[in-house]
C-alpha cells in the first residue's frame, strides 16, 4: 500500500522551497545531468518527458535530489542529499522500522 502525498510535501519539494532550490543546484552543478537524453531531434526538446530526469524527493532521512542519468548504455539514478542528514542514520532507520512494525501484525 503506497501512501499519498499530502499538499505541504509537495510545496515542500517544489522551486519555491530554498531547500529543494539548493539541492537542485548542487545536483546540477556536480552532475552532467544531460546524459542519456535524446537530443538529437529538435523534436525532442519540446517533450516534457525528456527534462523528467531530475527531481527533489524525501524520505526518512531528508530531502535529496536525484537524476537518472545513462553511460555506456546502462541507467543509473545519482542522489544527492545534506550530509548532515545522514547524521544517526541507523536511529533513524530503526525508528522507521519500529513505527511500521507497530502498524502491522507480523504473524
Amino acid at each position: 500500500m503506497t501512501t499519498p502525498i499530502k499538499i505541504s510535501e509537495i510545496d515542500e519539494l517544489g522551486p519555491d522551497n530554498k531547500e529543494a532550490r539548493q539541492l537542485m543546484s548542487a545536483l546540477q552543478k556536480a552532475v552532467d545531468t544531460s546524459l542519456g537524453l535524446d537530443f538529437s531531434s529538435n523534436d525532442n526538446l519540446d517533450n516534457e518527458e525528456i527534462w523528467n530526469n531530475c527531481g527533489i524527493g524525501k524520505d526518512h532521512l531528508g530531502k535529496f535530489a536525484f537524476a537518472d542519468i545513462k553511460d555506456d548504455g546502462k541507467y543509473f539514478r545519482v542522489t544527492l542529499r545534506n550530509k548532515e542528514d545522514l547524521e544517526h542514520e541507523d536511529k533513524k532507520f530503526n525508528s522507521l522500522v519500529n513505527s511500521v512494525s507497530s502498524d502491522r501484525n507480523l504473524n
